[in-house]
Protein backbone atom coordinates (compact mmCIF):
# COMPACT_ATOMS: atom_id res chain seq x y z
CA UNK A 1 0.00 0.00 0.00
CA UNK A 2 1.40 3.38 -1.03
CA UNK A 3 2.06 6.02 1.58
CA UNK A 4 0.09 9.23 1.07
CA UNK A 5 2.43 12.22 1.12
CA UNK A 6 1.19 15.63 2.27
CA UNK A 7 0.10 17.97 -0.48
CA UNK A 8 2.41 20.94 -0.74
CA UNK A 9 0.96 24.02 -2.44
CA UNK A 10 2.82 25.47 -5.41
CA UNK A 11 4.04 28.60 -3.63
CA UNK A 12 5.30 30.13 -6.88
CA UNK A 13 1.74 30.44 -8.23
CA UNK A 14 0.20 32.00 -5.12
CA UNK A 15 0.22 35.58 -3.90
CA UNK A 16 3.58 36.72 -2.47
CA UNK A 17 4.62 34.66 0.51
CA UNK A 18 4.64 35.97 4.00
CA UNK A 19 7.99 37.31 5.11
CA UNK A 20 10.28 34.53 6.19
CA UNK A 21 12.07 35.73 9.29
CA UNK A 22 12.80 32.32 10.77
CA UNK A 23 15.90 31.48 8.72
CA UNK A 24 18.19 29.07 10.50
CA UNK A 25 21.12 26.79 9.96
CA UNK A 26 20.40 23.06 10.02
CA UNK A 27 22.99 20.34 10.46
CA UNK A 28 22.55 17.48 8.01
CA UNK A 29 25.06 14.64 7.74
CA UNK A 30 27.60 16.73 9.60
CA UNK A 31 27.27 19.74 7.26
CA UNK A 32 25.60 23.05 8.00
CA UNK A 33 22.93 24.11 5.50
CA UNK A 34 20.69 27.19 5.41
CA UNK A 35 16.95 26.73 5.62
CA UNK A 36 13.69 27.85 7.14
CA UNK A 37 10.28 26.51 8.03
CA UNK A 38 7.31 27.48 5.90
CA UNK A 39 3.79 26.43 6.88
CA UNK A 40 5.18 23.49 8.83
CA UNK A 41 7.52 22.26 6.07
CA UNK A 42 11.29 22.42 6.47
CA UNK A 43 12.82 24.08 3.42
CA UNK A 44 16.54 24.01 2.58
CA UNK A 45 18.69 25.88 0.10
CA UNK A 46 18.90 23.68 -3.02
CA UNK A 47 22.02 25.28 -4.54
CA UNK A 48 23.81 24.84 -1.21
CA UNK A 49 22.59 21.23 -0.88
CA UNK A 50 23.76 20.57 -4.43
CA UNK A 51 27.23 21.94 -3.72
CA UNK A 52 27.56 19.91 -0.50
CA UNK A 53 25.95 16.59 -1.34
CA UNK A 54 25.07 16.17 -5.01
CA UNK A 55 27.84 17.82 -7.02
CA UNK A 56 29.99 14.68 -7.21
CA UNK A 57 27.14 12.33 -8.21
CA UNK A 58 24.92 14.46 -10.49
CA UNK A 59 26.16 16.19 -13.62
CA UNK A 60 24.55 19.56 -12.96
CA UNK A 61 21.94 21.55 -11.10
CA UNK A 62 19.71 21.41 -14.22
CA UNK A 63 19.61 17.61 -13.78
CA UNK A 64 18.44 18.07 -10.19
CA UNK A 65 15.66 20.39 -11.38
CA UNK A 66 14.47 17.90 -14.03
CA UNK A 67 14.49 15.00 -11.52
CA UNK A 68 12.53 17.06 -8.99
CA UNK A 69 10.00 17.95 -11.68
CA UNK A 70 9.62 14.28 -12.60
CA UNK A 71 9.05 13.45 -8.91
CA UNK A 72 6.52 16.31 -8.71
CA UNK A 73 8.60 18.12 -6.09
CA UNK A 74 8.08 21.84 -6.41
CA UNK A 75 10.79 24.36 -5.68
CA UNK A 76 10.13 27.59 -3.84
CA UNK A 77 12.07 30.35 -5.52
CA UNK A 78 13.60 32.76 -3.00
CA UNK A 79 13.60 36.47 -3.58
CA UNK A 80 16.68 38.64 -3.11
CA UNK A 81 15.92 39.40 0.55
CA UNK A 82 15.59 35.68 1.37
CA UNK A 83 18.72 34.55 -0.46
Amino acid sequence: MATQLPTIPNYNEIKPLESINNARIYTYRGKKIAGFELQGFRMICLPQAYEMFLKNVISGLHTVHSKLKRLQIRLVICNVEQA
